[in-house]
């Protein structure tokens, strides 16, 4: 019943910090299978490598520990060091900033200084500061990239249909009770999540990265034609849609933490954060400029989009009576 004065030995002999609980370790998968028949008596039953090993940097988040006749065993509860990216204190904006640029790439950097000054203002305490960085070479390279990183928020218009996407509250509204509304906004820390006006976006505070940036791709024309299967995405009086068109371009972020080096003032390693956008191909019928875009689909229409799309095979198994293939099958989720 050692084990975790193992785990303190093995930080000692690897230069770690032994009281540092943010210590990681490693979970290694690899899946293996039969190269030739397992009844085979020459060449059977021997394992061959089929993919990894897939390694996962983790953090401990609790151990238990239960000790019998039989033995100790133990139960580790683990996460990803990476799901650290999505933390409110590095994922979230820390108070209410602007970022000014006429590019995604202007903005982007305006913001994550901002961010980085605010946090060194504010964590002086600690020996070594924190840092989030945003690496945009997902939209800049690769099948998906985009030919121009330009925004257009030139026109009032173009600024008022990305106002009203982003925030619910000016749906339906008046040009007079909009403009009251954005007034009000740039004055109350609690009023609009993200403003545009010309070429300055205005963030709340606790307002997330990802939204933030799915804000500044809303004001790229070609981003913003690619997201929509509207055939006029910017001119919500255009009624015409593609509606069996089977994919649509939309973005996710992947977030990586590293560890940059041990702090002692608060026993715990600095971390630097980076987000990485990246574009992908989606059947989503839910990203959508018009609601026309998934609203009274026909037959063709689904038929269409289905066969679109990169599906090879379907297994029948969950009571549709057509399953003669899965022989055994479990799904358990506990909401954590």
């Amino acid at each position: 019943a050692d084990f975790m004065d193992q785990i303190i030995s093995a930080r000692a002999h690897l230069g770690m910090p032994i009281n540092a609980g943010d210590c990681p370790i490693f979970l290694e998968i690899v899946f293996k299978g039969y190269g030739t028949d397992i009844s085979d008596e020459d060449l059977g039953g021997q394992a061959i490598l089929a993919a990894g090993p897939y390694r996962l940097t983790l953090t401990i988040g609790t151990v238990s520990l239960e000790i019998d006749e039989n033995g100790s065993t133990y139960a580790f509860s683990c996460a990803p060091l990476n799901r650290r990216a999505y933390v409110d204190t590095s994922f979230t904006v820390p108070k209410k900033m602007e970022s000014i640029g006429t590019t995604i790439p202007e903005h982007v950097a305006d913001l994550i200084k901002k961010i980085n000054e605010h946090n060194e203002k504010n964590f002086n305490d600690y020996a070594i500061q924190d840092k989030i960085e945003i690496d945009l070479s997902g939209f800049t390279s690769g099948k998906y990239a985009l030919k121009d990183l330009s925004i257009t928020t030139s026109s009032d218009k173009q600024a008022e249909t990305i106002n009203r996407i982003m925030n619910p509250e000016l749906e339906g509204k008046t040009e007079d009770e909009y403009e009251d509304i954005l007034k009000a906004s740039s004055k109350d820390e609690g009023g609009l999540d993200i403003v545009v006006e010309e070429n300055k976006v205005t963030v709340r505070e606790g307002v997330d990265i990802k939204r933030y940036i799915a804000t500044l791709l809303s004001m790229n024309a070609e981003f913003f034609s690619r997201a929509s299967r509207a055939v006029k995405g910017d001119d919500l009086a255009d009624t015409e849609v593609k509606k069996q068109q089977p994919h649509i371009d939309w973005f996710k972020i992947n977030g990586e933490v590293k560890y940059v080096a041990y702090d002692n003032k608060r026993n715990k390693h600095a971390t630097l954060v980076t987000y990485k956008p990246t574009i992908y191909k989606t059947a989503s019928n839910t990203t959508q400029i018009k609601t026309s875009e998934n609203s009274g689909l026909t037959a063709e229409d689904v038929r269409a989009r289905v066969d679109g799309m990169p599906v090879f095979k379907a297994y029948h198994y969950l009571y549709t009576g057509l399953n003669d293939q899965i022989k055994q099958c479990r799904i358990e989720y506990k909401a954590g």
